[in-house]
């Protein structure tokens, strides 16, 4: 019996960095992995790419998901202030901050859901084999990740967590912390977990009229619940699976 749901989503057109095309092609590397997988995606990708071949994924259960299904969205016009220092706008889009910010969301949902009844789950980019140096290493790494069990919010991280950073600094510009692809653990702690980033998101909202990348944001919750969370030195290359 398996062991973790893998839970992963795609949201097209969030930013212009890829095309459906090429976002699709990546995922279809993980969507095929022979691993319990929930993934939320919007109706139009799910037809056009996925359901005429829908046998080729036989432990993945589509769910239907819209960008309006995102609350960030309910709230668009209250961003006033959302103004990110990035020298790639084409990417670092309020749509783009959404979908980052929702991944917590995502897993609650599946776990809510639990079609494979595990009591690991593992967050998972869908663009994720982009970072991978071949398909073989993607395989083994994958499913040697989706074995482990952890309780707390394994998750991968790139900067030095105990560097202090000023909030005014996290609402502007990245931090890699985080490395923000992979994060997983018990489902206990994945509960928590969510719960906190929407509170942190819809306070960001509320006071500031901004939101951030979602790593900075993880880093906001680090700070004041460092022992909910089980970090891993990772970057955006194969260590995030392999050392998780």
């Amino acid at each position: 019996m398996a062991t973790t749901t893998i839970v992963t989503a795609f949201i097209s057109n969030a930013n212009s960095a890829r095309s459906i095309d090429e976002y699709v092609m990546l995922g279809t590397k993980l969507l095929l992995m022979p691993v319990p997988t929930v993934c939320f995606i919007e109706a139009h990708v799910y037809f056009n790419f996925f359901h005429h071949r829908s046998s080729f994924f036989p432990q993945t259960i589509f769910c239907l998901f819209e960008k309006s299904d995102n609350y960030m969205y309910k709230r668009i016009e209250e961003l006033t202030a959302f103004a990110p220092a990035t020298d790639n706008s084409n990417k670092d889009t309020i749509s783009y901050m959404f979908v980052q910010c929702h991944k917590t969301e995502w897993v609650r949902m599946a776990m809510d859901m639990d079609p494979f009844h595990t009591e690991q789950y593992m967050w998972v980019d869908f663009g994720i084999f982009h970072v991978m140096d071949s398909h073989v290493d993607f395989a083994s790494s994958l499913l040697s990740a989706t074995k482990n069990r952890y309780e707390g919010i394994r998750i991968a991280s790139i900067k030095d967590l105990s560097a202090t950073v000023d909030d005014t600094v996290l609402l502007s510009s990245v931090q890699w912390f985080f490395a923000g692809g992979v994060f997983g653990g018990d489902k206990g702690s994945l509960y928590s977990f969510a719960a906190l980033m929407a509170s942190t998101v819809n306070k960001l909202i509320a006071r500031k009229r901004t939101i951030t990348w979602e790593v900075n944001i993880w880093y906001m919750i680090y700070r004041d619940h460092t022992s909910l969370f089980l970090p891993y030195t990772a970057d955006h290359d194969s260590t995030i699976l392999d050392n998780y």
